[in-house]
Parts: C-alpha cells; sequence; structure tokens
C-alpha cells in the first residue's frame, strides 16, 4: 500500500509540474475546461500561481541542467504575475512564496529588482483592513487570520518594520473572546453563530503561520487548535471524507482535515494514539483528493461536473488557482508530517483500533450568548454524521446546508447555495411571509442512553422562528417550536413540534417540506417511502402529505460538492385544525 511520500512524488507534484509547463507555455492564454484560467472572476489565481510554480522549483535537485532552464522558466513566469493584480488570499499565497525563496536563498535567482519592487507595494494587507481601527473592510472574521500572515511575512522579507501583525493577531483573539469565549471556537460573523468549516480550520491556518515564521504561539491558540483537532477526530473516517456541512465544503471539506490534524500533530497536542489515528485520516483525505476530486483524464480538479456543484465563491471560473491550492495545501501539510517521521507509515485498512477514541455520540459547543450553538457528531459503524445548532447569519441562514439537519457526504449531502426546505418545515402565511423554525435555538438539552439501544435524544426550543426573505435573519414571534431527535443505530428520528401562540393557524396558508436522496428506484407505503437503491433505505412522514415525486433529478438545483442526487420527494400540508393550538411533524429516516 502507499504511503504519503508516494502520494506526494508520484501525484501532487506530477500535477502541480503539469501546470507549471501549461502556465508556461500559454501564459494568461491558458484554458482549463473551456475556462481561461486568468479570467475576471479568477479569485486570486496570480498568487496560486506564484506559490506552486515556486515550489515546483524549489523541490528539483540541485546543480541540474533542468533546473537551470526551470529557473528561467519561473523567471518570466513570476515577471508577469507581478504585472498583474492582487486581493487577500492571492497576496498571501504570492508572500508565501517569496518568503519560502528567501528562507533558501533563491528570492534574488528567480525574482528581478523590478518585479519585487512591485510586490512589495501591491502585496499588502492595507488594501483589505482599515489601519485607523484594525476594522475589516467588506470581510468576514476570518480574514483577520490573512490579515496578519500578510503583515508577518511583510516584516519578515523587510517590506515594512512596524510591527502590525502583532496588533493583527491580537485583534484576531479578541474578536474570538468576545463572541466565543469559554468555547474557544470563532465565529465568522460578529456574535451571529456562524460556526461552520472555517471556524475549525482557522486555529490550524493561524497556528501553521505562526510556525513557519517562527513565532510563538498563544496558549488560546493553542487551545482552540486542541477543540479543532477534537473536532477532525470524530469526524475520522476510512474513505478520508471530511467537513460536511455549510459553505466551501467537498474538496475543502476534505483538505481542511490535513490542514488542522497535521500541525495539531507537529505541535505535540495530540496522543500517541490521536496522532496515529490523524496520520491515518490525513492519509486517506489525500488519497481521496487524488483519486476521487482530481480526474486524471483531463489532468484537473473536478468540483463542476458530473453532477457536482460548489457555492458560488468557488464556482469554476477559479479552475486554475483551485488546481493549484489545494495541491499546495496537501504539500505544506505532509511537511509536517514528514517532520515527525509519519509519512513512510503504511495506512490502516481499519480505524477499529481507534474505537475508544471515538464515541459513538459527540457534541461540541460553539456558543451559549443570547441563542445556543452546538455541534453534534454521529459515529454509526462506517458513517459519521453531523448535526448542527447554528445561525449561517446574512445570506447564510436560510441555505440548506446551514439547516439543523443530518449531513454526510455520499448519505445525506445537500445542494450548495440551495434553500430548500429539507428535513425541516416552512411555513407559508395567507400575508405571503414565510418562516421556518431555524437560526433562533434555545436551551438545547440532549441525553445519551447506552441502555436504552444506543439512543441520543437532543431537544431544541425556538421562542420565536425566522422570518425568511432577506439577507439576514427577522424574528418572526407568535409561533414556537421544539425540534426532537431520537438517533439510534441505522434510525435518525425527529419531532417538529410547532405551537401557535398570537399567530392564528387559520393564518397558515400551507406548510412545505422536502428530502433530495441519493437513493432511488422508491416503493410507496402510505407514510412510507422505500428505497430499493442506495445507503438511505426508507423515510416515513407524518403530519405532512407527500405532493410529488421526482426520481430523474438533473444537473443543476439539486447538484451536490459530490454528485447529482437522484431522488426529491415533497410533502405540504394546506388543510389545518382550528381547535389546536399546536401540531406536530414527525420524520423517521433508516439508513444502511
Amino acid at each position: 500500500m502507499k504511503n504519503m511520500d508516494d502520494i506526494i512524488n508520484n501525484d501532487l507534484l506530477s500535477h502541480l509540474k503539469f501546470y507549471f509547463d501549461r502556465i508556461y507555455e500559454k501564459k494568461l492564454d491558458l484554458e482549463i475546461e473551456g475556462v481561461n484560467g486568468f479570467n475576471p472572476k479568477s479569485q486570486f489565481v496570480e498568487g496560486k500561481v506564484v506559490n506552486a510554480c515556486s515550489l515546483v522549483y524549489e523541490l528539483m535537485s540541485d546543480d541540474s541542467q533542468q533546473r537551470v532552464q526551470v529557473g528561467r522558466k519561473l523567471t518570466e513566469i513570476i515577471d508577469l504575475m507581478a504585472q498583474r493584480e492582487y486581493e487577500t488570499w492571492g497576496i498571501l499565497n504570492c508572500i508565501i512564496a517569496l518568503h519560502r525563496l528567501n528562507s533558501k536563498k533563491l528570492l534574488n535567482e528567480v525574482v528581478s529588482e523590478s518585479s519585487l519592487a512591485l510586490f512589495k507595494r501591491k502585496l499588502d494587507w492595507r488594501t483589505f483592513v482599515n489601519t485607523d481601527d484594525l476594522g475589516l473592510i467588506n470581510k468576514p472574521t476570518n480574514y483577520y487570520g490573512v490579515a496578519f500572515g500578510i503583515a508577518k511575512y511583510r516584516e519578515l522579507l523587510g517590506f515594512e518594520t512596524e510591527n502590525w501583525s502583532d496588533r493583527l493577531l491580537e485583534k484576531l483573539l479578541h474578536h474570538v473572546d468576545l463572541y466565543s469565549g469559554e468555547f474557544s471556537f470563532m465565529d465568522e460573523t460578529e456574535g451571529h453563530g456562524r460556526f461552520d468549516r472555517y471556524s475549525i480550520l482557522i486555529p490550524g491556518e493561524i497556528c501553521s503561520m505562526l510556525y513557519d515564521t517562527g513565532c510563538n504561539i498563544p496558549q488560546k491558540l493553542i487551545t482552540m487548535l486542541k477543540k479543532s483537532c477534537s473536532i477532525f477526530l470524530q469526524l475520522s473516517n476510512i474513505e478520508g471524507k471530511g467537513f460536511s456541512y455549510g459553505r466551501s465544503i467537498g474538496a475543502y471539506g476534505d483538505s481542511a482535515t490535513m490542514e488542522v490534524l497535521s500541525i495539531g500533530a507537529l505541535l505535540g497536542i495530540l496522543t500517541k494514539n490521536e496522532m496515529e489515528l490523524a496520520y491515518n485520516f490525513c492519509y486517506r483525505s489525500m488519497e481521496r483528493f487524488c483519486s476521487f476530486w482530481i480526474n486524471k483524464k483531463i489532468s484537473s480538479l473536478n468540483m463542476w461536473n458530473d453532477g457536482r456543484k460548489t457555492d458560488d465563491y468557488r464556482n469554476k471560473n477559479r479552475i486554475l488557482g483551485e488546481n493549484l491550492s489545494l495541491p499546495l495545501q496537501y504539500i505544506h501539510s505532509y511537511e509536517y508530517w514528514k517532520s515527525i517521521g509519519f509519512s513512510k507509515t503504511e495506512p490502516l485498512k481499519k480505524l477499529d483500533k481507534f474505537k475508544n477514541l471515538l464515541p459513538i455520540y459527540s457534541k461540541f459547543e460553539f456558543s451559549s450568548n443570547i441563542y445556543s450553538r452546538n455541534l453534534y457528531i454521529i459515529r454509526d459503524r462506517d458513517h459519521v454524521i453531523t448535526i448542527p445548532f447554528i445561525n449561517g447569519s446574512e445570506k447564510y441562514y436560510r441555505e440548506t446546508p446551514y439547516l439543523p439537519i443530518p449531513n454526510e457526504f455520499d448519505v445525506f449531502t445537500t445542494s450548495a447555495n440551495s434553500v430548500h426546505p429539507n428535513l425541516i418545515p416552512k411555513l407559508i402565511l395567507n400575508n405571503g411571509i414565510e418562516a421556518m423554525p431555524i437560526v433562533y435555538y434555545e436551551n438545547i438539552k440532549d441525553n445519551i442512553n447506552y441502555e436504552n439501544n444506543r439512543e441520543l435524544i437532543i431537544e431544541c426550543n425556538l421562542s420565536k422562528l425566522a422570518q425568511l426573505g432577506e439577507n439576514s435573519p427577522r424574528e418572526f414571534d407568535g409561533i414556537k417550536a421544539t425540534i426532537i431527535y431520537e438517533v439510534k443505530p441505522n434510525t435518525l428520528k425527529c419531532r417538529i413540534i410547532l405551537d401557535f401562540d398570537y399567530v392564528e393557524i387559520c393564518n397558515l396558508k400551507k406548510i412545505e417540506m422536502e428530502f433530495a436522496t441519493f437513493s432511488n428506484n422508491i416503493e410507496l407505503e402510505n407514510e412510507k417511502t422505500l428505497f430499493k437503491s442506495g445507503s438511505v433505505k426508507s423515510l416515513i412522514v407524518l403530519g405532512l402529505d407527500r405532493v410529488f415525486i421526482d426520481q430523474n433529478l438533473k444537473n443543476g438545483e439539486y447538484s451536490t460538492p459530490v454528485g447529482q442526487l437522484n431522488t426529491l420527494l415533497k410533502f405540504e400540508k394546506e388543510t389545518f385544525n382550528l381547535e389546536n393550538k399546536s401540531m406536530e411533524i414527525e420524520w423517521i429516516i433508516n439508513y444502511q
């Protein structure tokens, strides 16, 4: 079986060398899958080109004729890229490459004086941070990490002498203290509760930059990194599938595994068994990247074809940059594993030996300021299922990947940027208002009963619903909700109880809910839908009527990061009992 060394040398470096040659040959006319690599929407690509192409040069053997030729080509590429404009992540990628070249005494070999002068002017964190109060300019808070990195590398390269990096790092840590406090997870918003992939990833990124630049790592960040490592360890699986809910998942949900666990291992915050588990999970993530995400027939990453779909942020205009940055992430993390002597280790075929590290059910608290923000991870044999109770904030609060529903790649996967009421009902009133029991989660209680068939019960109360239709959630009073999950092996059961306070039930026009799945070939039995093919075997819905079935979904609205969903079931209710002030909707999913 391969080890990490094999994958790096045989797959990832070959991939980057292929793109080095294509970039040199085609320059700004390079096309991949019919998309120009340097199109106006190819965000951050220039910095990623400098970073990836520089790495190819650095890793070549010394004193070879080929190395001299590659060095000349690299200089041409860098001179071309120096003429381009840069922003945020593009700046960070480029300045990381310059620092790496400089630390290996290669900078003057391949970067001309004129290009270096342009980089000194262009690669600046001030393009997205206000120096008066160090406030970010129209960026989510994870960009404090980007700003810190750029400032630190500018200082190391001698581009500036004033120590802005420390102040930017203090700003980041203050934000964590202000909006997360004791739980040590970073809210991407100012306290609204968007705890997604980046919230778990950012401690790994910041600790990695501090380590790479020779800085001391504050204890606060070590604590944050430990928490992040704990989540990724609980997500461990033999297929290398990573973070499964929220935005920017798919290939980046997988690579986050490597980024967090590798620096955690390097800094010694994992136990011996945790480190072994982390290595095996990281190896599988790297293997999955090469076998699933890279299509070797077209020598390109595939996040956009064959039923796969990303959110708008990682659209196909960015295809060149993504083909470079993801291998860079894996190679960077691999260097950590190599430095602690793991990269030649043959991975295990199963993770059974780590079962004492991996409880069946685990809970992670993100925040309990005004509302509760929790994540539950369910491990059922080979299944790793997440159920998040968070707020996407801004436009994300209403999107399907942020709903309090089960998530697992290839089993319970939702469509990026979609706003489907998947397993969570949407209430439509006669006046046109639409609302859902999301966002305002209070008093989340849970109970794990190992005696009673290993059952987990989660109960979440909402004293108000979230009104839809605007960019940010808006409180909708008058209807309360309770969401109760009962989780057992093979089975997920959810009861949603709606209590009508001063909004009369007769004001309801309709309640809608749906379920989209990879499973297909259905058979109907009253309220029960049986699936003869796929991991989901059956769905029972009570309290709503099944009104629509589509077993032939096409690429588009129901495409997910990992592929096309096959079957859509829609449920609704249009008549209501005026004598009751409450109603209940229940669904039960049995999976294999």
